[in-house]
């Protein structure tokens, strides 16, 4: 949903069998090492930021966040150098759909 002018929504949809993805990078604040964002927080072009907001997208980021923090807390890395493969496959251990 992309607010546009006049108070008008544009509505876009994908089709059946299609998804998106939100890169790791979206989640780490530039200059910030230690930090992650997720929803109205994170960075993303407006096209983008117009589907990330939302809560469905916003829980997903939560819990790719959390296990981030759970990947790099053990080894002391920040989370800006996080191997976000490890945190891949942390979410599908726990059958989160990627």
């Amino acid at each position: 949903e992309l607010h546009v002018a006049n108070g008008l929504t544009d509505w876009r949809f994908l089709e059946d069998g299609l998804w998106y993805t939100v890169p790791y990078r979206c989640l780490v604040p530039e200059g910030v090492r230690n930090l992650l964002v997720v929803g109205r927080c994170l960075s993303a072009t407006r096209e983008g930021f117009a589907s990330v907001r939302v809560i469905g997208p916003c829980m997903s980021e939560g819990q790719a966040a959390a296990a981030a923090v759970a990947t790099a807390s053990p080894r002391g890395a920040a989370l800006a150098d996080v191997d976000v493969g490890g945190v891949r496959a942390r979410l599908a251990a726990l059958g989160v759909p990627l």
